[in-house]
């Protein structure tokens, strides 16, 4: 039998005991490592580009178009894929040449959609507070941090896509998932500046009551 996925298969096995560490049991098969890059590079979503172009009988700079596709996904196949899509079907209605513009305006769509990647995401910032606080630290605070595999909480980052090592430090895997995911502090600190103005709105009306 062989498992892929996210998660390393000695992470699928767990002791838990109320009151206790929680402990990894050590399977008897072996772990390999998965080093091939999933991502797309500049050169292959310009032949993608091509490719629909060439059907669609159009002519679109797909060396311009590519290349910012790449800037802003960092080649993450859903979100160069969703781009795309956004852009043929939500944007260019009638076929036409593709501008950066157009680009500019899928971005704005997909940061503000509801998809399995981004409640993915959400999800695993709900529900790793450390891993939370990292990545509020590096998106919020431009705080620099050593990317260090061995670093569970940098680890389970990576794992998931969210962050990923550039030039030996800690940085969000592309700009799109940073956007999106400095859009959802932002809410969270919105949320809680209304609550302590609520609360402070009370607090002061109690007062005025006493005296």
């Amino acid at each position: 039998m062989i498992l892929a996925g996210v998660h390393d298969i000695k992470n699928l096995k767990l002791k838990i005991r109320d009151g206790e560490e929680i402990k990894l049991n050590s399977p008897w098969n072996i772990a390999v490592n998965f080093d091939v890059d999933m991502n797309f590079d500049s050169e292959e979503i310009e032949t993608m580009i091509n490719e629909y172009a060439h059907f669609n009988n159009l002519e679109i700079n797909s060396t311009l178009i590519a290349e910012k596709l790449y800037y802003y996904t960092n080649g993450y196949p859903f979100l160069v894929s969703r781009l795309c899509q956004m852009i043929d079907e939500n944007i260019c209605n009638e076929k036409r040449s593709w501008t950066e513009n157009d680009i500019d305006k899928a971005l704005k769509l997909i940061l503000k959609e509801n998809n399995t990647l981004f409640n993915d995401l959400i999800k695993n910032l709900e529900n790793n507070k450390e891993l939370n606080k990292v990545i509020f630290d590096i998106v919020f605070n431009n705080s620099e941090k050593v990317f260090n595999i061995d670093n569970t909480i940098i680890e389970h980052g990576a794992m998931y896509g969210i962050l990923k090592d550039d030039n030996g430090l800690v940085k969000v895997s592309d700009r799109i998932y940073e956007q999106r995911i400095y859009n959802y502090f932002a809410s969270k600190l919105d949320d809680k500046l209304e609550r302590m103005s609520k609360y402070n709105k009370s607090l002061q009306s109690k007062v005025e009551k006493i005296f």
